[in-house]
């Protein structure tokens, strides 16, 4: 009779690089794509051309009321 290792209760108790570790790098990985995406979404130069519209169409606006 031969003992096959994988039938032993200690195989099945750990898993060595199972299916956790496997869902836990796919997790990190689009975390990490998210992030790089998010910061990207709008380039500064256009942050910076729509706060300075804002602020000369508010000078504009309470330049007329005066």
């Amino acid at each position: 009779m031969s003992a096959d290792p994988t039938d032993s209760k200690d195989s099945l108790a750990k898993p060595a690089g199972g299916p956790r570790t496997f869902w836990q790098r796919i997790a990190q990985s689009l975390d990490r794509f998210v992030v790089s995406r998010s910061q990207r979404a709008v380039p500064a130069v256009a942050l910076r051309r729509s706060k300075y519209v804002h602020d000369r169409c508010r000078r504009m606006l309470h330049g007329a009321d005066a």
